[in-house]
């Protein structure tokens, strides 16, 4: 059974001894009297319990509000909105909808009318998209870079018209009727340092500015250096001082006590110890590696339920192959310090057995160990060594002279330690093999995929070394485990980079399809046509490395539908989109077809085939007919095309240990785009040029098999 790592949601699974410090938070909210509006910063690293906090002080809220305190709950989640007009106009449509169903305050009710018109002046371009019948699908993004307010031509007409009141008079409408009230509005907002600078910066205006209410509180929970350096962004460096203007109080989640995180830990240990034989387990062994070495890389809840399920899912498969408490100190290495890990599966030689009695290698070793150690975070590394030297005893000749002979070797044997050059490898049947990914590593690009920039760059990382195909794969089985504000950002980013990965598979669509599906199951993450829209939509607003990712994602919806040649029809309430909704996505893969085949990027791209005949099938026949009429028009040209229509098959006998490699040509296909008879009588002359000599196998090989069979027939009828 592994641990998710889910939030507490009330005082009662409180297991830290932080309950106290959630009431102070709570009685804070509570008993602030004035009118004027108070922000509330808490603030702590990723994974020091923020939410579980916030989630005990709502409850002691609560409990306090059954017995008469007035307080609404307003919690706002500002993710997957593509812009910031979006970002506030779901805001206050959020907060309107929480006063109105606050049954038992009639006059939150007509506050909570009052903010749905004010917050109707920040939605310009999600109602435009709605309603305008522009013939430009593309249209509705121009007012993307423009400032909030600025007039936006006759596509804003329909907003400008249902504007009945000045964005101040209506604030000061709503400031008027909230300063007679006796309730108070609690609004939180949570992982904000989960958000890109930009938004990061919105919110903050937000709280400031625009929603300034009376009788308002804020509750910000946030990484606090992580939001000082988007605020520096556009106050010129001065962040922290703008900071501070904002938040007027501050709370800093509690540094988790070395005792309590150790009770929590050991409480996951004695339940692990109890499924083992008493001659296997070494408890006072594991209390001395734990309190002297272990405990440093132990910083938050999460890092335990990291380490407990990565232990939960590997000790059962190495159980009778390891000792115990080596298996619990490698793990916590492979978790925490993956790095050094991977160094010191590499170095068998200088960690396992004894050192030679002459010892002439005694300097290399120490040096070769200094450098695993040093790949380790600089307050890391001394606890590591001491790791390290603890169940690698031959460490302790490199640093202490201290050495062992061989009646020291045949125990570490018998009990199957990690020290032992026999039993050594099984501890690392997990570790990183070539090509491969470590768990490890996902999670750590999962743990910031929030943050498109550096997600895009560990899939180019990934890319560059070969392992994108392997990442993606092994990305999968974590989509249902995506925390919903990452899954925007994610797609975002295939969507714009899926062109630049490689093809590591033999078949020419390997990599298209294993995107594709890895979007498809993001997308299907949300269980309603509307988001997924949404999630669509605003991820190819921002493509610009890719065109074939987006069009084979739009196409898998167009088959659903029937379209496209497809005759596999789906149920309405199977479609990932409604029909109107895929209308509009096809408009804007148009767009961008247009856009690459203007400047010339479609004609590079490998998968030009795919995009033409999906170009084709949303109505355009007549621009793709004029495209390759473009394409062909010089013989380089021409060879290029029909080029890609070359593809390769591996087939093997039963006897076979190398596959038959056969090239196929797929000339009926050609023949829906061009004229294959004047096609080979340039090619015939072509074939006698110099030109032809010079060029690639792959092009000649196209060119031959053309000229040999341009009816298409099968070869085997020939």
């Amino acid at each position: 059974m592994f641990d998710p790592d889910i939030p507490i949601q009330n005082l009662r699974n409180d297991r830290l001894g932080r309950r106290a410090f959630a009431e102070a938070v709570a009685d804070a909210i509570l008993a602030y009297e004035e009118k004027e509006s108070l922000a509330i910063g808490l603030y702590g690293p990723w994974g020091s319990g923020k939410t579980s906090i916030i989630n005990m002080a709502l409850d002691h809220i609560k409990s306090k509000n059954e017995s008469g305190c007035k307080a609404i709950i307003v919690r706002f989640d500002p993710w997957n909105f593509s812009d910031q007009g979006q970002l506030f106009a779901q805001f206050f449509k959020r907060l309107s909808t929480e006063l109105n169903n606050a049954d038992s305050l009639p006059a939150a009710r007509v506050i909570g009318a009052a903010i749905a018109v004010y917050g109707s002046h920040f939605a310009p371009l999600s109602e435009l998209l709605m309603y305008s019948s522009h013939s430009h699908p593309w249209a509705w993004l121009a007012g993307l870079t423009k400032p909030l307010g600025e007039t936006l031509g006759n596509l804003s007409k329909k907003w400008a018209e249902s504007k009945e009141a000045d964005l101040t008079s209506q604030k000061e409408k709503i400031v008027s009727q909230l300063q007679k009230q006796s309730f108070r509005i609690v609004v939180i907002i949570d992982d904000i340092d989960r958000l890109n600078d930009t938004e990061i910066r919105q919110i903050f205006q937000l709280v400031k500015s625009l929603g300034n209410f009376p009788n308002t509180t804020y509750v910000l929970a946030f990484d606090r250096g992580i939001v000082i350096k988007a605020l520096n962004e556009t106050q010129r460096d001065l962040g922290a001082e703008y900071f501070e203007k904002v938040i007027q109080l501050p709370f800093e989640i509690p540094i988790m006590q070395s005792s309590a995180s150790k009770t929590i830990l050991f409480e996951e240990i004695k339940q692990f110890s109890s499924s083992l034989k008493n001659d296997t387990w070494d408890q006072r062994r594991w209390e001395n590696m734990y309190l002297s070495e272990l405990a440093a890389l132990f910083k938050t809840i999460r890092d335990i339920k990291r380490y407990i399920n990565v232990v939960r899912f590997e000790f059962p498969i190495v159980r009778d192959c390891v000792d115990p408490v080596d298996f619990l100190t490698i793990t916590a290495l492979q978790v925490f310090v993956p790095e050094v890990l991977t160094g010191v599966k590499n170095n068998k030689d200088v960690f396992a057995g004894l050192l030679d009695s002459d010892r002439s290698q005694k300097k290399e070793f120490e040096l070769r160990c200094e450098e695993v150690i040093g790949r380790a975070e600089e307050q890391l590394r001394e606890p590591v060594k001491r790791v390290l030297t603890r169940i690698f005893p031959k460490l302790e000749n490199y640093y202490h002279n201290k050495g062992y002979d061989e009646g020291f070797l045949r125990r570490w044997r018998k009990e199957a330690r990690v020290c032992s050059p026999d039993a050594f490898d099984v501890y690392f049947q997990f570790a990183l093999t070539d090509g491969d990914v470590r768990k490890s590593e996902i999670e750590a690009v999962l743990s910031r995929a929030y943050r498109e920039d550096e997600f895009a760059t560990a899939l180019l990382g990934f890319s560059s070394d070969g392992r994108i195909g392997r990442f993606l794969e092994r990305f999968a089985d974590y989509i249902d485990d995506i925390e919903w504000q990452s899954i925007q950002s994610i797609v975002n980013v295939i969507v714009d980079i899926g062109d630049t990965f490689p093809n590591e598979s033999r078949s020419l669509f390997g990599m298209p399809l294993l995107v594709r599906r890895v979007l498809y199951r993001l997308i299907m993450r949300f269980d309603n046509q509307e988001a997924r829209f949404n999630l669509v939509r605003n991820a190819v607003a921002k493509p610009t490395r890719s065109v074939l990712t987006l069009v084979d994602l739009i196409g898998r919806f167009s088959h659903e539908h029937g379209r496209a040649g497809s005759r596999e029809v789906v149920g309405e309430e199977q479609r990932a989109v409604s029909a109107w909704q895929l209308n509009e996505l096809e408009k804007l893969a148009v767009w961008h077809i247009d856009n690459w085949a203007e400047d010339g990027r479609l004609a590079k791209s490998p998968y030009l085939i795919t995009i033409l005949l999906y170009w084709r099938h949303w109505g355009e026949g007549e621009k793709v007919k004029e495209y390759v009429a473009k394409q062909i028009a010089t013989d380089a040209g021409l060879v290029a095309f029909i080029s890609l229509f070359l593809s390769t098959s591996y087939g093997w006998y039963d006897t076979d240990y190398v596959p038959n490699v056969e090239t196929h040509l797929d000339v009926e296909s050609i023949k829906s785009f061009i004229d294959v008879t004047k096609a080979v009588e340039r090619l015939e002359a072509f074939r006698t040029t110099s030109t032809y000599e010079n060029l690639d196998d792959r092009a000649r090989q196209a060119i031959d098999l053309l000229l040999e069979n341009p009816q298409g027939a099968d070869p085997s009828t020939l």
